[in-house]
């Protein structure tokens, strides 16, 4: 969990760089599948909030 989150913030932080459209297009989706993974780990535990 530690690391899908350290990935996703150097993702989403090199969006502030111009970059070509591609990645933020691989960002997009990557980001969609980490976001699930999040909240499902957090359903599994019971967590609301």
């Amino acid at each position: 969990m530690k690391y899908l989150n350290l990935i996703l913030f150097v993702l989403l932080l090199l969006c502030l760089l111009p970059m070509p459209y591609g990645y933020y297009m691989l960002v997009r989706f990557v980001s969609m599948v980490a976001f699930g993974v999040i909240a499902y780990r957090y359903y599994s535990q019971s967590k609301m909030g």
